[in-house]
C-alpha cells in the first residue's frame, strides 16, 4: 500500500510540476509580450525645428490617442508608426527629413505607449484600428488632402502599417522596415533568441504563451500576418526595408514579405544594419523614402 501510494505521488509531481512550469513560463512570456518596456528615446523635440502641434484622435476602438501634427502646404501626409517598445519620439528624425521635403507628417503613440489610453500593447492585433483612426482624423483636417496620405513604420508599426493599408483603401503608400511575416513564427523566434532574453525551446512554451495572449487581449493573433494580406495592398506601393543584421524577427520575414506583395513594390536591404536601420545609412534612408512618397504622392521635389 506504501509502495502503490508513493508511486501515485510520484506519476501526480511528474505530470503536475512541468505543466505549472508551462503554464507559468507562457503566463509570463504573455505579459513580457503585452506590456513591454518602454525603451528610452535618444531623441527630444528640442534637437529639431519642428512646428509640432499637439493633436488627440480616437483609434477605431475608441482609445484616446496622443499625437504631434506638421502642417504643409501641400497636403500630402505621411503618418508615422514606431515600434513596439518605443513612443512617437522615436520618429522624429524622420519627421525631420519628411518635413523639410514638403511633406505634412502625423506621429502618435500607439494604445499602451506614450501619452495614449490603453492598458496593453496587443502585439499588432489592434494596433492598425490606431492607424485607422488617424487617417479618419486626418480626413477631417482642411489642410489635409484626403488623396495623399500615406504610412511610414518600423518593426510593430511596420507591421500595423501593412495590416491597416489592407483594409484602408484611403492610405495610398507603404514604407514598412522590418516587419514580421506572422505573429506566432515572430512569438517561437522570440523564445530561442538571445536579443528577447528568453532563452528556452520555442515549443512548448510558444503556443502556450500564444493561448494566454489571445485569452488575454480577446483576439486570434493567427490574423496578426502581414504575409496573408499584404497583396491587398496593390495597386497602392509598397517600400520595404530589410535590416540585415536584424535580430529581433526571422532573418527571411522581409524577403516573405517581398514575395507575396504584388507590384507596385520595392525591397531595400541594408548590409551591416541592426534591428532600425536609420542610423547604419541615414542619408541613402531619406534618399529613398522621399523618392518613394515624392512618386507615390506625384511630386517634384520643389513641391
Amino acid at each position: 500500500m506504501v509502495l502503490k501510494r508513493k508511486i501515485y505521488w510520484a506519476v501526480t509531481i511528474a505530470l503536475v510540476v512541468p505543466a505549472a512550469v508551462l503554464i507559468v513560463f507562457g503566463w509570463i512570456g504573455c505579459d513580457r509580450g503585452i506590456h513591454p518596456p518602454l525603451g528610452e528615446s535618444p531623441y527630444d523635440t528640442s534637437q529639431f525645428d519642428l512646428p509640432l502641434e499637439d493633436v488627440h484622435f480616437q483609434s477605431r476602438d475608441g482609445l484616446r490617442l496622443a499625437g504631434w501634427f506638421i502642417s504643409s502646404t501641400n497636403g500630402a501626409t505621411v503618418i508615422l508608426a514606431h515600434g513596439r517598445g518605443s513612443e512617437r519620439s522615436r520618429m522624429l528624425p524622420h519627421a525631420n527629413y519628411l518635413h523639410k521635403d514638403g511633406f505634412s507628417v502625423l506621429m502618435f503613440d500607439f494604445r499602451y505607449r506614450g501619452e495614449s489610453e490603453g492598458d496593453e500593447s496587443t502585439l499588432g492585433a489592434k494596433e492598425p484600428w490606431d492607424i485607422e483612426g488617424a487617417v479618419d482624423y486626418l480626413k477631417t483636417r482642411s489642410d489635409v488632402d484626403p488623396e495623399r496620405i500615406g504610412v511610414q513604420g518600423g518593426s510593430l508599426g511596420a507591421v500595423s502599417a501593412i495590416l491597416a493599408a489592407a483594409e484602408t483603401p484611403e492610405i495610398k503608400g507603404v514604407v514598412a522596415e522590418i516587419p514580421f511575416k506572422d505573429l506566432p513564427s515572430a512569438i517561437a523566434y522570440a523564445f530561442e533568441h538571445p536579443a528577447e532574453g528568453v532563452g528556452l525551446p520555442s515549443f512548448p512554451f510558444a503556443p502556450v504563451t500564444k493561448f494566454f495572449c489571445e485569452l488575454r487581449l480577446g483576439v486570434d493573433l493567427d490574423e496578426v500576418s502581414p504575409v496573408k494580406v499584404i497583396g491587398q495592398i496593390s495597386p497602392r506601393p509598397i517600400f520595404l526595408i530589410d535590416d540585415l543584421e536584424d535580430d529581433v524577427f526571422p532573418s527571411d520575414a522581409v524577403e516573405v514579405l517581398y514575395e507575396a506583395a504584388r507590384e507596385p513594390k520595392e525591397l531595400w536591404q541594408i548590409p551591416g544594419a541592426p534591428h532600425g536601420g536609420f542610423k547604419t545609412a541615414p542619408e541613402e534612408y531619406e534618399r529613398r523614402v522621399l523618392a518613394f512618397w515624392r512618386q507615390t504622392f506625384g511630386m517634384t521635389q520643389s513641391d
